[in-house]
């Protein structure tokens, strides 16, 4: 597995929530995507939701200026009742509540350079907007992941 040369001052975008699909992203300064892949394909594990150490050891850090964690800092299940999407209110009470591990931060502890948690549905919107060519898009983002996403979910 060979990765390219990185622009200097590039975001590293991590899709970890120790779940399923780890995967990493690389974008330059002017916003093109210089790498994108999914631990899945080195791996060869359908799904593979593991900390993707694989990927992140092939990465020059020193040209990272930061890394884009895409989930909310502190998970919790929040969407229990009515969505922007869908006023109707859910007849049971999801049972798949998803809350990062003590182990997850430790993960990300590893990571040498500034993290910032970007929510869910944006990091979503991102690589459907970004990769589109408009100057000027509208993106609507539906899935499962939808309600760890406050400010998409609650009225």
């Amino acid at each position: 597995m060979h990765f390219p040369d990185l622009p200097a001052k590039s975001v590293l975008g991590l899709s970890f929530s120790g779940d399923h699909d780890s995967a990493i992203t690389v974008v330059s300064p002017k916003g093109e995507v210089i790498l994108a892949t999914s631990l899945e394909r080195h791996l060869r594990i359908k799904h593979d939701g593991r900390f993707p150490f694989k990927l992140l050891s092939k990465v020059d850090w020193k040209n990272i200026a930061s890394v884009a964690v895409a989930t909310r800092q502190s998970n919790s299940n929040i969407a229990q009742g009515a969505s922007l999407s869908s006023p109707k209110l859910l007849s049971n009470r999801r049972k798949d509540t998803i809350f990062h591990t003590p182990r997850f931060y430790e993960l990300l502890e590893t990571l040498p350079p500034p993290i910032t948690f970007v929510d869910h549905q944006d990091a979503h919107a991102a690589s459907a907007g970004c990769g589109s060519n408009f100057d000027k898009c509208k993106v609507l983002t539906y899935d499962g992941g939808m309600y760890n996403s406050p400010k998409y979910n609650l009225l």
